[in-house]
Parts: C-alpha cells; sequence; structure tokens
C-alpha cells in the first residue's frame, strides 16, 4: 500500500512507501549522457537485457536493488518530472518478445526511462502510447515479481506545469487518466473507481456545518470534514488525501501562503502525515502477521528551471534528509536510505 500526492498550486509532492517486510532501499542520482540498460523476462522467466537508451535528463530515484536491474520505486527529474510506482494488482501488461516492435521494456525498468528521456507528462505519454503508438512496450515480469516478493504496479506521474496522470494496463495496453485537478494516487481498484468513489464525499467542505432547522449546531470547527474516512484501504486513504490536498492553505491570506521552499515542504509534510500507516495497524487475521506499515516518505519540488529537488524520512526517523537542487549530487552519488551515517553525508551536500 502506499499513497502519492500531488500539488498543483504549490509545485511540491509527497509519497509513503508501505511494505509488509523491511524494504532494502537505496538512492541514487543519473546525470545526462549516462547509458542505462533496461531489462524484460524472456517466455522461460529469466531476465534478459532489453532497450538501453541515454539519459537526457538528470535524475534523482529511490530503488530497490536487483543487482544490475535496479527498480525505481519514486524518483524525479531536474526538470521537475517525478514517478512514482505504486502497487495495483489488477495491471496486465503486454508478454515480451525479442522482436516486440517498438522494443519492450519490462515495467519495473519503466521508472528509469521515463525519468531520464521525459520531460512532461505529455512526454510520457507519447512514450507509452497514451496519445499514439509509444516508443516503447511495456512488458510483465513474473520472475522479477517473485525476487521481490512484489506485485504489478500502476504509474504516477506529475511535472512542473501542474499537470499529473496516472497509467494503468489493461490485457497488454496502457491506459491513461488525466489526474490533474485530482493529484492523488493509491492501489486498487481501478483509478476510474476510484473517482467514483470519491463522488460519495461530495458533500466534505473546509467550510463549518451550519446548526440545523432545530438550532442543533455541530461542538468545533472542522464540521465539514464529518465523515472523511479515517481507516488505511486504499479507498478511504484516497478520499482522505484528496481533500486534504485540497483544503490545504486553501483561501489563507497572502502573508501565509506558501511562498518559500520550507512552507511547501512543511505543508505536503503535514499532509503526507495524515496517510501514514504505522507499525502494527495492519495484520492479516489468519496469523496476526504484520502486512503493511509506511517505511518511508518522499517529498518532491518540481522546477521546471532544471533545479528540483528531493526529500525523505524514514519510519522511526522524524528528521528530514533532501537537497532542495538535485543537480548539486556528485556523480555517481548512492545511499542506502536506512544507513544512518549516509544520511549525514547527504544532509551535508545541502
Amino acid at each position: 500500500m502506499c499513497t502519492d500526492i500531488f500539488n498543483a498550486e504549490h509545485l511540491v509532492s509527497g509519497r509513503t512507501l508501505d511494505f509488509a517486510f523491511p524494504a532494502v532501499l537505496s538512492l541514487a542520482n543519473y546525470k545526462v549522457g549516462e547509458t542505462i540498460q533496461g531489462y524484460a523476462t524472456d517466455s522461460g522467466g529469466n531476465l534478459v537485457p532489453s532497450l538501453s537508451w541515454t539519459v537526457n535528463y538528470e535524475y534523482v530515484a529511490s530503488l530497490v536493488g536487483m543487482g544490475d536491474a535496479d527498480i525505481v520505486a519514486d524518483g524525479v527529474n531536474a526538470f521537475g518530472l517525478s514517478i512514482a510506482m505504486l502497487e495495483y494488482v489488477q495491471s496486465i501488461y503486454a508478454a515480451y518478445q525479442v522482436d516486440n516492435q517498438p522494443p519492450g521494456i519490462c515495467f519495473l525498468s519503466l521508472g528509469h526511462y521515463l525519468l531520464g528521456t521525459c520531460k512532461s507528462v505529455e512526454d510520457v505519454r507519447n512514450a507509452l502510447g497514451g496519445i499514439a503508438m509509444g516508443r516503447i512496450v511495456v512488458t510483465d515480469s513474473p520472475a522479477m515479481i517473485k525476487a521481490l516478493m512484489a506485485y504489478a504496479a500502476h504509474f504516477h506521474v506529475c511535472d512542473a506545469t501542474g499537470k499529473a496522470g496516472v497509467f494503468e494496463w489493461n490485457n497488454g495496453s496502457p491506459n491513461y487518466y488525466d489526474n490533474t485537478g485530482y493529484g492523488v494516487c493509491t492501489n486498487s481498484p481501478s483509478t476510474s473507481s476510484m473517482r467514483d468513489h470519491l463522488a460519495c464525499f461530495s458533500n466534505i467542505t473546509n467550510l463549518n456545518a451550519k446548526p440545523s432547522d432545530r438550532n442543533i449546531a455541530p461542538w468545533g470547527n472542522g464540521s465539514g470534514m464529518l465523515g472523511l474516512p479515517a481507516d488505511a484501504t486504499p479507498p478511504s486513504r484516497y478520499v482522505r488525501a484528496y481533500f486534504k490536498n485540497r483544503f490545504a492553505l486553501a483561501q489563507v491570506p497572502e502573508e501565509l501562503a506558501c511562498a518559500s521552499l520550507e512552507k511547501r515542504l512543511g505543508m505536503m509534510s503535514n499532509i503526507v502525515g495524515n496517510l501514514f500507516v504505522n507499525l502494527g495497524e495492519c495484520r492479516t487475521t489468519e496469523t496476526s502477521m504484520l502486512i503493511d506499515f509506511s517505511q518511508i516518505v518522499w517529498m518532491r519540488t518540481h522546477d521546471s528551471s532544471g533545479h528540483s529537488g528531493y526529500f525523505y524520512r524514514t519510519a522511526f526517523n522524524p528528521m528530514w534528509y533532501g537537497i532542495a537542487d538535485i543537480t548539486r549530487l556528485p556523480p555517481k552519488f548512492k545511499l542506502f536510505l536506512f544507513d544512518n551515517d549516509g544520511e549525514a553525508a547527504f544532509q551535508s551536500l545541502i
């Protein structure tokens, strides 16, 4: 379970990574001109090299390690395109063929391709076939899924113009949802089903409820959000994230608006905190095994001038680490995200 939130007004986004067991995560950057090798799985389930490409836009990514085939769980490039890969068990990708035309890469290699070659949501649509035939075919990868104990995924992409989109795959073809104005992505069910569910909460507002005709008034403030779901299921997180994001700093005096980086990040940190799943909240019925908790939170700033930022904090450390301009990271920079010594070294770069 994960939640990704994009605030288009303030061009800042945040995301939780919720997983059942401790994830092995690292953070790395990729400079313009580097060559990246994409992977797929053949009919025998073996991992094979497929398409390779050159990085056109510098990016930083949070990786799930698979040796040479590091998987991008999350990231942002210098010009503000962010990618969030979130579990979505209903995705059905194309089967990989050696002679795929256009060429195929597995969905677990997709983050590298999009961050390194795309600058905007429209670029991603062109690459994946959201407008016409794409440059690549996104394929299945059962071997990598088994190795990671993971599931299929969908992708939330956001850019520095304020646009957002969700890509889900059905029978091998991408379905594109314009997510501008929504700015939220969780897990199953489909994005269209999530929006139908959201419509059930059309009464939610940031205005206090008025007294009834019998002059029965609600206690305290915040009564316009009575009924906002608080549980950790994907549909409830979707609704909660949508309204928390929608009303954040809405209609506030200009002097309180998010003019500074600190205020923008502070706002998003507070929003994402409302979606945090603490260790112990979710267990299976049969074995009482822990199944999901928020292990790490990322935040990103989206800067069209080529100086976007990336920040993170871990579940048991309230300190945020990050860099306001990812282009300041040295070449071949890599950091294990739960390494306290590494975090201190990262902090020194800010």
